[in-house]
């Protein structure tokens, strides 16, 4: 008799832990789709407010005026006299616990006792021949075959001679006035190069020409390689 007693007071607790389960992954499954919960749990109200977003985006638009400390691989990182490709560029100190060489995320790498990030870099207040061509001019004409391959040329020269200057110093730079490139995907910067500053250093041997940032102008690159091959 006293085991049929305890018989409905045992169901009764065990229905009542498997409703009160019930209610609280249905509360969660509720929470989740209406993005009530950040990957953590906690609310994501909490973790980025309205105005750090704000703060956030203003911040995004405007140019990092402090000096960065930069690095790529070799020569293969040159792409041609104004681009560098996946340019190491120290932001900090790595964060306790990370390894010598360790991925933390998607760019963000924790080599030796740094943090970096990886990312393109154009040079700021340049443009250097292009290593395709195009096939046509600003005015839509088409270009020559001649005048494609004084350019391909001249894009030759510049890589070569920016890799050579990296190559002087150990493939280390320094990059100021860091900006996002208005096509997106890169950033704009000027890059000093043991202390040159690279923009200058082609102009100056006219593998380059200065840039603004606005349209593109015509260039000659076959004359301008010749002013300067001139003693």
């Amino acid at each position: 008799m006293a085991g049929a007693e305890r018989r409905p007071s045992c169901l009764g607790r065990l229905f009542l832990i498997c409703l009160g389960a019930a209610l609280a992954l249905g509360a969660v499954y509720v929470a989740n789709r209406q993005g009530w919960l950040d990957r953590g749990g906690a609310p994501a109200d909490r973790a980025v407010s309205p105005a750090a977003r704000e703060k956030a985006a203003a911040l995004a638009s405007k140019p990092l005026r402090r000096a960065y400390h930069a690095a790529v691989r070799g020569d293969s990182q040159v792409y041609d006299g104004d681009t560098l490709t996946d340019v190491l560029i120290r932001i900090g100190d790595a964060p306790a616990g990370a390894g010598e060489a360790e991925r933390l995320w998607l760019s963000a790498l924790a080599i030796d006792s740094g943090l970096y990030i990886q990312a393109n870099v154009r040079i700021d207040g340049i443009d250097a021949a292009e290593m395709r061509p195009s096939r046509t001019n600003s005015a839509g004409e088409a270009r020559s075959e001649a005048e494609r391959e004084a350019e391909k040329a001249a894009a030759v020269r510049a890589r070569d001679a920016l890799a050579e200057l990296l190559r002087q110093h150990n493939y280390e730079l320094t990059l100021e006035n860091i900006e996002p490139d208005k096509y997106g995907g890169r950033i704009v910067a000027d890059a000093l190069i043991g202390g040159i500053d690279a923009a200058q250093y082609l102009i100056q041997k006219r593998l380059a020409v200065p840039y603004d940032g606005g349209t593109k102008q015509d260039v000659d690159w076959r004359r301008l390689s010749l002013e300067g091959a001139a003693p």
